[in-house]
């Protein structure tokens, strides 16, 4: 009893010390309910995992199928691994991650109003998340409660007040990272914990040859009449069973607590709001850059000899007179490509950044904006002049002299020379650049150079950090100053 009681502690204080450990993500309200939308794969697995496979998997849901369907109800984990978890994943997880981050939503609730742009849409959701909660809640405290008190000869109401107060400490001080993080501990307690049941049984019973032979022999009349239905391939009742495995399997797809989990998911190498993030002072340019500096660095063995002999003119000028097959770069040199080489043939195609085909996506964005100052003495000119230029017809000729892409929506023709990545544009599979942000002093082409010459990551990180803050003042005292003032500011920054 003084084991159990210890490892008892030891668990509880490992999960409140999470909790203070997750702390520094949770400064923000995207940092506390979304992680900073930076959870990583295993983390968000096991979030998933233990979720759906939570206390029903010892308590109730296991026994009370398991005598109902006997070996059988071995369909209703397969089906919920593969149409409730992994199909899940497939169909919902990219796709939420992308348009919950779109809408800046970090709840379903809020997801509904921005998606249909309906407010009694988020009430009314609002409103049948807290109340089918509150029994679902229960009933996982009722559970976990009832088996610590059996396991720990404690009092039923003194495990719910202690499990209500130890989730409440390290889910209020960590927020989601605390949770995800504790729930990747409790997941692997739990794999462990499922096969050694399973091995207790087994082992009671002599062996899986045997408990099956145990099985066959069980008799229950109310069930069925049918000789060793408990053993079979489908069990006593396979059309109930087939509904039991859709209805645990799918019903997971609308389950808020489910599908916040791919709200949180660290899709990128660093978070496409970075920027931002670093303006309000919840981040660094050296936390999450980090890794994606160690892996630039690894591509240049696959380069050309001297990849440094090159500036951007001369490798236009080098593409166009044919001294490369391919030259990564975007459709904004063509023109100059053009210039040297006015017959030159040219098409585009999709950087490959990872081994999977559908997850492509294109980078595209606006680097080039018309103001009108807000102190201009010609504003009706101006106006006039700008009008002039988004005229459908106008930008179709800037399309075709300069290869690009419209920002207006409308009936335009792309280039030919984009038809390589005509899908993307079409599908809206696309990311912004992140160096639409880095202000020109920084000079951070040559930033990335040096780094590439000498491969000092901590310092090209520190620069990179000490230039954006050295640059950005002003922007990033505004910035903080509206965070203070309005609370959280979205993508204001």
């Amino acid at each position: 009893m003084v084991i159990k009681v210890i490892m008892l502690v030891v668990f509880f204080g490992i999960m409140i010390g999470v909790g203070f450990y997750a702390r520094k993500q949770a400064t923000d309200v995207n940092g506390f309910v979304l992680g900073g939308r930076s959870v990583g794969p295993w983390l968000t697995a096991f979030a998933y995992g233990t979720s759906y496979f939570s206390a029903v998997i010892f308590i109730g849901y296991a026994g009370q199928f398991g005598w109902k369907y006997g070996i059988a109800s071995t369909w209703i984990g397969i089906g919920n691994a593969i149409l409730g978890s992994l199909l899940a994943w497939v169909v919902l997880g990219r796709r939420t991650r992308l348009i919950t981050q779109k809408l800046d939503s970090r709840t379903m609730p809020e997801f509904f109003e921005r998606r249909y742009n309906s407010k009694s849409m988020k009430i009314i959701s609002s409103w049948i998340i807290f109340i089918f909660l509150i029994p679902y809640t229960a009933s996982l405290y009722n559970g976990l409660s009832r088996l610590f008190g059996m396991a720990f000869d404690i009092d039923y109401k003194i495990c719910v007040v202690a499990m209500a107060v130890l989730t409440g400490i390290y889910v209020i001080v960590g927020g989601y990272m605390a949770t995800a993080i504790n729930d990747f501990i409790q997941g692997i307690i739990m794999l462990f914990g499922i096969c050694a049941v399973i091995a207790a049984v087994l082992q009671s019973k002599g062996g899986f040859t045997e408990a099956m032979h145990s099985l066959a022999e069980v008799q229950d009349p109310e069930a069925t009449t049918m000789n060793g239905a408990f053993a079979s391939f489908l069990g006593p009742d396979p059309l109930n069973l087939l509904g039991v495995v859709v209805l645990t399997s799918l019903g997971t797809w609308g389950l808020p607590q489910m599908i916040g989990k791919f709200y949180a998911i660290k899709s990128d190498l660093s978070p496409a709001d970075v920027c931002q993030q670093v303006n309000k002072g919840t981040t660094t340019f050296s936390e999450e850059y980090r890794e994606l500096a160690d892996k630039i660095i690894q591509l240049l063995p696959y380069a050309q000899n001297d990849p440094y002999a090159f500036s951007y003119n001369d490798a236009c000028t080098a593409f166009a007179r044919g001294e490369s097959a391919m030259y990564c770069i975007g459709s904004y040199a063509v023109p100059q490509i053009l210039s040297v080489n006015p017959d030159m043939q040219i098409d585009s195609f999709v950087f490959p950044a990872n081994d999977n085909a559908d997850k492509q996506v294109l980078n595209s964005g606006v680097d080039l904006q018309f103001s009108v100052m807000k102190d201009c003495k010609n504003k009706e000119a101006a106006y006039e002049v700008l009008q002039f230029m988004l005229e459908d017809e106008n930008i179709q000729i800037y399309l075709d002299e300069q290869n690009a892409v419209p920002c207006k929506e409308g009936d335009f023709e792309l280039p030919s020379m984009l038809d390589g990545v005509k899908e993307y544009i079409e599908n809206d599979k696309m990311t912004d650049y992140q160096d639409h942000h880095y202000p020109s002093e920084m000079a951070v082409d040559a930033m990335i150079q040096t780094y590439l010459m000498d491969g000092n990551a901590d310092s090209f990180l520190a620069k990179f950090d000490k230039d954006w803050i050295r640059y950005n003042r002003d922007l990033i005292r505004k910035v903080q100053k509206y965070e203070e003032e309005h609370g959280e500011g979205g993508n204001e920054s």
